[in-house]
């Protein structure tokens, strides 16, 4: 440690976050983790709804990459200690595979170069704000 900040665990590239805000990704006082790798924000809880709902809108809107989205998600859904109401369930289980590709030719596939398209991505969104009552 250098002072106030925490530099992270120079092993395994972990990046600490201690007081460090990182733009638009903090709601409230809760910081949503890293939407470069997805790593989740020291100690973050479990997402709410309105955390998920975010990192889809950063997707949809091109503020995180959907690699990122992925690892996210990936890391809470394979949390058996955590349980889950059945929309954040359905959210997270898109967000998590948000970044296959289209198919073996990669970019030059047909669909482009993800299997769940933009419009894809804005209609599950539309989706999750409609089943939240948004």
């Amino acid at each position: 440690m250098n002072g106030d900040r925490a530099y992270g665990d120079p092993v395994n590239g972990d990046r600490a976050y201690g007081d460090r805000a990182y733009g638009d990704r903090a709601y409230g006082d809760r910081a949503y983790g890293d939407p470069v790798n997805g790593d989740v924000a020291e100690g973050a809880g479990q997402p709410d709804p309105e955390e998920i709902e975010w990192w889809f809108a950063a997707v949809a809107d091109g503020r995180v990459s959907r690699d990122a989205a992925d690892r996210w998600a990936g890391r809470w859904l394979h949390d058996d200690e955590l349980r889950w109401d059945e929309l954040s369930l359905w959210a997270l289980d898109r967000l998590h595979g948000i970044d296959l590709p289209a198919g073996p030719a990669g970019p030059a596939g047909p669909g482009g170069p993800y299997l769940h398209d933009e419009a894809q991505v804005r209609e599950w969104l539309a989706e999750l704000r409609r089943r939240r009552g948004r």
